[in-house]
């Protein structure tokens, strides 16, 4: 658990973040989140839009960024992403962050909002592929498809392999983010698309869900790549 000295300031923000938070609430968004299992401690259905409207009201700051994050508050989640400062955030906290992420959209925000702009984000990515937590490996995919240009071939090679190793993962969110992060690779030069290619043709039987919903869209990606 942590904590965190009073800040007058830093309260009043928040009491005021919430206030807005609460203004914009949408109960039907919410519980619909909730029945495709979307939970959070608390989840008041604010739009990203709007969520995104507050955020600009604020300047970055990560101790606000961080009380935020500490909420259990969906919106305030969200919310901390946008106000962290990229470059006062350390390694340290970034994985610290990245394992107390438990649901998908927080992977897209967090990944979306912060992690990409990291400077040390292809260290993150190449530090998670191998993985076996569930959220970790799915913000790895997610996180190397919004950097896939900063990679050099082998650090290409190697997550390709971690994908589709994760390919035939029974896991809906992790075959889906493989599937995306092995698609977008497919975009960085033709060599990379034969390494994906062959590696899918050797490893995958399409014999699963999972492997058939990977293949498809792979497939239909470098189909789209041709016709360019």
């Amino acid at each position: 658990m942590r904590f965190y000295l009073s800040n007058e300031k830093l309260d009043n923000e928040i009491v005021e973040i919430k206030q807005k938070i609460k203004l914009s609430m949408n109960g039907v968004v919410a519980d619909q989140m909730k029945e495709s299992g979307i939970r959070y401690k608390q989840n008041f259905g604010v739009s990203v839009v709007r969520l995104r409207e507050i955020a600009a009201e604020y300047s970055p700051d990560t101790d606000l960024a961080k009380r935020l994050w500490m909420s259990g508050i969906r919106e305030a989640m969200i919310l901390s992403t946008l106000l962290q400062p990229a470059g006062e955030m350390t390694q340290k906290d970034a994985k610290l962050l990245i394992l107390e992420m438990d649901n998908s959209e927080l992977v897209e925000q967090s990944t979306m909002n912060l992690l990409r702009k990291l400077s040390f984000a292809k260290d993150l990515v190449l530090d998670c592929m191998n993985s076996e937590e569930k959220w970790v490996i799915m913000t790895c995919f997610m996180l190397a498809v919004r950097v896939y240009t900063d990679f050099n071939t082998e650090e290409l090679m190697k997550i390709v392999d971690a994908a589709v190793m994760n390919a035939s993962n029974p896991e809906v969110n992790i075959y889906k983010t493989a599937a995306l992060c092995l698609g977008r690779f497919c975009r960085r030069d033709p060599g990379i698309r034969d390494y994906v290619e062959l590696a899918l043709d050797n490893r995958l039987t399409g014999n699963t869900i999972a492997e058939r919903y990977v293949l498809e869209e792979v497939k239909n990606e470098i189909l789209f790549l041709s016709d360019l």
